[in-house]
């Protein structure tokens, strides 16, 4: 949670146009992560001029589409697979 905040602190101060955050919530418990969402949604759409992208293996189902929030769901990997199946995509 406390490097949540440093990112939005650091976010505030140099006003950079991009934030990307990879697997920020792993290891948080799942009502510090609820509550980290949640000021990560009122924090950032009140950044119209910037662009975020969070990545992460938990669910982001609490975060409702909404105009700006786009969310991208890939399937998992199948960790059985021997070959790409190029015809699929």
């Amino acid at each position: 949670f406390s490097s949540m905040c440093l990112v939005l602190a650091l976010k505030e101060a140099t006003q950079t146009p991009l934030l990307a955050l990879d697997e920020f919530d792993v290891f948080m418990d799942e009502r510090n992560r609820r509550v980290s969402l949640e000021i990560l949604q009122k924090v950032l759409l009140s950044h119209s001029d910037s662009q975020t992208i969070i990545i992460s293996p938990l669910s982001l189902s609490s975060i409702p589409e909404r105009p700006g929030v786009k969310k991208i769901l890939i399937r998992p990997v199948d960790r059985n697979q021997r070959s790409l199946d190029f015809e699929a995509a």
